[in-house]
């Protein structure tokens, strides 16, 4: 009878253990994406162009930005880029991964060809002249604020923050530290700003001089100088010829403001969305 027992204990447990072997499952550990991205080169003429190439893997997202290049962003895995002028320029990949984490990569091209001249005003890229040190100026409904996420070039990039209060308008200012400055050199140049938003109203750009003001209208339905309201950095070239048309008495050589940002709404609800990004200012000819 004891025998019995034991034997059948035994066999109980022989058969408890295969049942638990065969319930074990392999378990794969998640392996994150990597950024792999290269270029064909970092050192041409102008006029040349750079092959760029992205070979990460477990990417949701892909956004590249060509700063000097044609074009100046894109999301797919291949992209020949054409340089016109000289100078060093930052091509950058950012990569969102399934999982959300977001990962980035700098190439520095070194164009050899003719450098523009230019005037900074906001912006870390050392291909341009510093031109006018610059006083932020909260005019209305905007807190400016200088942040480090995300900027399009460079370490960090100014944020015009709507206040959530019903008023008349937002608007928001950079103006020349010291007083005012002469930008006619620039009279038949380019007026470039990186601007980011997700905001759908009309925005005006304003450039101020001698009392008069130049304007740009930022319609979001015709998308001028190929701004989009995406939440995507998008770097615009406006003719400084636009402002002048929009009003001769622009004095250019006594510039007062070099950006007004102000809504083109009469009245502006604390349940809109009014903010705006802002990077890489500059004046080119």
């Amino acid at each position: 009878m004891r025998l019995f027992i034991k034997t059948s204990i035994l066999f109980s447990l022989t058969l408890l253990l295969f049942s638990c072997e065969e319930d074990v499952a392999n378990v794969e550990l998640f392996e994150p994406g990597t950024l792999d991205a290269t270029s064909t080169n970092t050192s041409i003429v102008a006029g040349e162009t750079v092959t760029f190439t992205d070979n990460s893997t477990k990417v949701y997202e892909r956004t590249w930005t060509f700063t000097g290049g044609t074009p100046e962003t894109s999301s797919d895995p291949e992209v020949t880029v054409t340089y016109e002028r000289g100078g060093t320029f930052t091509a950058q990949l950012q990569v969102k991964y399934v999982d959300n984490q977001i990962e980035r990569k700098d190439f520095v091209v070194e164009v050899e060809g003719v450098v523009l001249a230019n005037f900074g005003i906001y912006t870390e890229d050392g291909a341009i002249t510093p031109g006018s040190g610059i006083t932020l100026q909260e005019n209305n409904a905007y807190i400016i604020e200088t942040i480090a996420t995300d900027p399009y070039e460079g370490g960090e990039a100014l944020r015009f923050q709507f206040d959530a209060q019903d008023t008349w308008g937002v608007m928001g200012s950079i103006k020349p530290e010291g007083g005012s400055v002469d930008i006619t050199e620039f009279a038949d140049g380019y007026y470039n700003v990186a601007l980011k938003t997700n905001c759908a109203k009309t925005m005006l750009i304003r450039l101020q001089g001698g009392g008069a003001n130049g304007i740009v209208t930022l319609d979001p339905a015709g998308e001028p100088y190929g701004f989009k309201r995406d939440g995507s950095w998008h770097l615009l070239s406006i003719p400084i010829a636009d402002f002048l048309e929009n009003n001769p008495e622009l004095d250019l050589s006594n510039i007062s403001d070099l950006l007004v940002l102000r809504s083109g709404e009469s009245s502006v609800a604390s349940t809109e969305d009014w903010d705006f990004y802002l990077d890489n200012f500059y004046l080119s000819k």
